[in-house]
């Protein structure tokens, strides 16, 4: 499998920790939150 580089834009960085902010609240873990990190990263 050929694996890419993905080039984050400043307002996409600020939009995924929006996000994992998100989720981190909703759920009270941070566990979800770091998972959806590695995996979209």
């Amino acid at each position: 499998m050929v694996k890419r580089k993905i080039e984050w834009s400043s307002q996409a960085k600020i939009d995924l920790s929006n996000i994992l902010e998100f989720f981190y609240i909703r759920n009270g873990s941070k566990t979800y939150s770091r998972k959806l990190n590695l995996n979209l990263r």
